[in-house]
């Protein structure tokens, strides 16, 4: 269980970014800003800061209805206790940048522009502060073997994590490292564990 095989950790490699896709708002679904020429999911998410560093705000993503346009992106971030203000603009189309921002609450306020059509969403989302009760340790990611439930594992870490869809039978719990933007994944069969991964990055 130390050295996973490569194709299981393929298939939690894209559950995983099949998550981060929704959190930046790659999911393109019809709405106001699809009939206006701009399709865009327009989430906004806080991702959590090590204890001592910064967190970070993904600032969603968006593409243009004729797909050879590249949508004019632009976030303003605004931090909700000081009014502190910063913008951030990009061109192209899926995920925008993933600024580091300290531990508070923001409002970001996200626009999308394809040729004359332009759309506009504003969100609130929070940087929350890492702590050893809300990410997974080393040691605790040592304890977990092979046939532990999913009730074990979740005393063992301290939480249940968070539960991917089932693929092919197979359940992916998702943990915190306390790396920034760095996660660690247990698979569970019929309720018990069946391989783990240590430290995975998104970036």
């Amino acid at each position: 269980m130390t050295r996973p095989a490569v194709r299981p950790l393929s298939r939690a490699l894209v559950i995983a970014l099949a998550g981060v896709m929704s959190a930046f708002g790659l999911a393109v679904t019809s709405s106001p800003a699809q009939a206006s020429g701009a399709m865009a999911g327009y989430h906004v998410f806080g991702w959590g800061a090590p204890i001592g560093e910064r967190g970070g705000i993904a600032l969603g993503g968006a593409a243009c209805a004729n797909w050879r346009v590249q949508p004019r992106m632009k976030a303003v971030v605004v931090n909700l206790a000081t009014g502190a203000k910063t913008v951030h603009r990009w061109r192209h189309m899926g995920p925008g940048p993933l600024p580091r921002y300290a531990v508070g609450s923001y409002r970001v306020t996200l626009s999308a522009t394809c040729g004359v059509h332009h759309s506009q969403k504003t969100e609130q989302v929070r940087v929350r502060q890492k702590t050893a009760r809300t990410t997974i340790s080393r040691a605790e990611f040592k304890r977990i073997h092979r046939g532990m439930t999913e009730a074990q594992v979740a005393q063992t870490v301290g939480y249940p994590g968070v539960v991917g869809r089932p693929y092919e039978g197979v359940s992916t719990h998702q943990y915190d490292n306390m790396r920034f933007w760095w996660f660690s994944f247990v698979d569970f069969r019929g309720g018990r564990v069946i391989s783990k991964y240590w430290g995975v990055p998104h970036d």
